[in-house]
């Protein structure tokens, strides 16, 4: 599978800790490739997929997989990745409750 590399900056409102969490393999992003929710990106968690806008605020969240085979996994080429684990006194969940959700 291909992997796309952007910059932090290319989606300045999602936290450092979440597109941490995306190099180091915690979680994954893509690029999303349907309007719903009018979304330009898919966070993939443990059990949700964040549906984001360009520039990362949470459009809507669901609990149900999606098919993420044929799209390209996006890195963060300016994020130093740390060894997994890094989290482990912070669950990775908590920097994804505090950004703001569109009901």
């Amino acid at each position: 599978m291909p992997t796309l590399y952007l910059k932090s900056q290319d989606i300045p409102r999602m936290p450092i800790h979440a597109k941490e969490c995306v190099n180091e393999g915690l979680w994954s992003l893509y690029e999303a490739s349907s309007s719903e929710y009018n979304a330009a990106w898919i966070l993939q968690t443990e059990s949700h997929q964040y549906f984001l806008n360009r520039k990362g605020d949470i459009l809507a969240k669901k609990s149900m997989p999606f098919n993420h085979s044929v799209r390209p996994k996006i890195l963060f080429s300016d994020i130093t990745t740390q060894p997994i684990g890094r989290h482990i006194h912070t669950s990775p969940l908590d920097f994804i409750h505090n950004m703001d959700f569109a009901q």
